[in-house]
């Protein structure tokens, strides 16, 4: 690699640089880099990621479905999470593993039909959190540096995912914050980061909101769509 520093009033004279500038961006474009992204995860143990803006098919992450390595298994994945103001997804099911990953990175990681064989082996440039719920995961929602999820035990637990906090390991349950008083599986969560509360919902009806500070439960109650 060199370096060449241009004047200003030179760029005009080097069209071949302007004209390859443009192409990299009419790619860049084209492959959706820029645009936003829409995620679908499934019972065939993957997580797509289409384009918005084009409604193409991205990239398909299949690391819930490992053939080799340490986290070989074949779970399905009922949970997908965008993080907010990053390219980082996050996606949980069965299994003890939530995994963080870069849909730009796994399709380049991936390659092409070329080389099928070694792609079977490949293992993603991804982040690992392991957690400790005794069944799979349903929900997941990012707030602020946390990653909240909610499981079919009906467990609710926050992890940090940022900062010194973080705990990336699969051989070590990453530090969480527990949510306590829920029964019965849980397919909803979310968190309302400005009035510091989280709730969950699952197959009973059963609504719980609990206080992020102190993780203590502020109202329980069944939801009743269709009463008076």
């Amino acid at each position: 690699m060199t370096r060449e520093a241009i004047p200003a009033d030179a760029w005009k004279d080097r069209t071949e640089v302007i004209d390859a500038l443009r192409s990299l961006a009419a790619q860049w474009d084209r492959s959706a880099l820029a645009s936003e992204f829409v995620m679908s995860s499934s019972r065939d143990r993957t997580v797509k990621v289409f384009t918005l803006k084009a409604g193409t098919l991205l990239t398909t992450y299949k690391g819930h479905r490992r053939e080799y390595g340490p986290l070989a298994g074949m779970n399905r994945v009922y949970g997908v999470q965008a993080e907010p103001g990053t390219r980082r997804i996050w996606s949980g099911g069965e299994g003890q593993f939530i995994h963080g990953w870069n849909p730009i990175t796994v399709r380049d990681e991936d390659g092409t039909a070329a080389d099928m064989e070694s792609r079977f082996a490949k293992e993603y440039s991804i982040d690992i959190l392991r957690h400790d719920f005794t069944d799979a995961v349903f929900s997941l929602v990012r707030s602020d540096e946390r990653l909240y999820a909610a499981a079919a035990d009906g467990g609710v637990k926050s992890f940090p995912i940022a900062g010194p906090a973080a705990q990336f390991d699969f051989n070590k349950i990453a530090p969480g914050q527990n949510y306590p008083g829920q029964t019965g599986q849980l397919f909803a969560v979310d968190v309302h980061p400005t009035i510091q509360r989280i709730a969950a919902a699952g197959f009973n009806g059963e609504v719980i909101v609990w206080a992020l500070s102190s993780n203590q439960p502020v109202v329980k109650f069944v939801a009743s769509p269709m009463a008076d």
